[in-house]
């Protein structure tokens, strides 16, 4: 929650806002922008270990190109999803299955294992799945019932691994 509250508290004056992180931490600074009036533009170098974000945006990972790319200017719009009237996120909502893959892995094993970490973390979890009872409504019909995973996500590729390539995927 850093990310979220330090663009909250010091954004405002600035002309660009930029995030060096990964996943999290972009969906959390772009989180404490959502909370202003009137947001500056938010930059993003991806340093993280899967950059899911960046990768459907066609962002460079070189952090010197992606560094060129925020001075130039050049904007890329990207939805936010809003929930419980207050949390925002850039990438991905989710519940159940593997939903805490990626914040169990200590970033040293991130750093030295990469993608790799997140498969072995996910592996572990797979004696502990349980299902959870949840309702979605969309564009007027509900859906009731046990679910293991449930997620609403704005990316092409979710943890590296699901990877979509349809044409035509829009993420503004």
């Amino acid at each position: 929650g850093e990310a979220t509250e330090l663009a909250y508290s010091q954004a405002e004056g600035y002309d660009c806002v930029v995030c060096v992180g990964g996943d999290g931490t972009l969906s959390e600074t772009a989180a404490g922008l959502a909370r202003l009036t009137n947001p500056p533009p938010l930059g993003y170098i991806p340093q993280g270990t899967a950059n899911d974000v960046a990768g459907s945006l066609a962002l460079p990972k070189n952090p010197v190109q992606a560094a060129k790319i925020i001075a130039r200017g050049k904007t890329v719009c990207l939805d936010l999803g809003k929930f419980n009237d207050a949390d925002y996120f850039t990438y991905i909502a989710a519940f159940g299955a593997f939903t805490e893959v990626s914040y169990e892995p200590p970033r040293q094993q991130k750093q030295a294992l990469g993608h790799l970490a997140y498969v072995l973390q996910g592996v572990s979890q797979l004696p502990k799945l349980a299902s959870h009872w949840g309702r979605v409504c969309l564009d007027g019909e509900t859906l009731e019932n046990e679910f293991i995973f449930g997620s609403v996500s704005n990316t092409k590729s979710v943890g590296g691994i699901v990877k979509l390539k349809k044409p035509g995927i829009k993420l503004d």
